[in-house]
């Protein structure tokens, strides 16, 4: 199932806004649909609740070494 088009273009922005390589357009083009779009601020939120979970237990290292992931 593919995502709706509105999801897509939320999802690409705050995945470059989240790794650091969004430029100024696409950083302006997210913070109108979070300032617009209530729907919009939550998926972010959820985005980057994840984005932050993942990154630390990536920084910890704890990812590669637990077994029972794989």
């Amino acid at each position: 199932m593919s995502k709706p088009a509105n999801h897509q273009e939320l999802d690409d922005l705050a995945l470059r806004v989240l790794h650091g390589i969004a430029d100024e357009t696409e950083q302006a083009a997210l913070q109108e649909l979070l300032r617009t779009k209530p729907e919009a601020r939550h998926r972010f939120i959820l985005q980057a609740t994840q984005h932050a979970m993942l990154y630390r237990e990536g920084a910890a290292g704890s990812l590669a070494t637990d077994k029972r992931l794989y």
